[in-house]
């Protein structure tokens, strides 16, 4: 009866340390934000605006999801919005703003 116990608490133990891919993060706020649901207007407003990262530009291309990739995967984005802190150029983020950016960054920049 003992081993059956064991086995039982050992077995709830490790089906509970599964790591769920699917699994989203929750914002302060309570939300969970995608690209397509919240970010696409904060990077269309703060990011691909103005020619700083719009279609042609060298600086990367952020008027989709999928010019922005690339700088996702190297950490660039990251980088200059959460750790420098000098991007978006001649702005300051609200702290809501960057909570919000790194919640999108925690949850693996999630298009949709």
């Amino acid at each position: 009866l003992t081993s059956l116990v064991i086995i039982g608490i050992v077995s709830v133990c490790i089906s509970s340390c599964k790591k769920d891919e699917d699994r989203k993060a929750v914002c302060e706020d309570g939300s969970n934000p995608t690209y397509d649901s919240e970010m696409r207007v904060f990077v269309q407003a703060n990011c691909s605006s103005s020619g700083c990262h719009s279609y042609g530009s060298t600086e990367g291309n952020y008027s989709t999801y999928s010019g922005m990739v690339e700088d996702f995967n190297n950490g660039k984005i990251s980088n200059r919005v959460l750790d420098r802190q000098d991007m978006p150029k001649n702005s300051t983020l609200s702290q809501s703003e960057l909570n919000k950016f790194k919640c999108w960054a925690d949850n693996d920049y999630r298009e949709n």
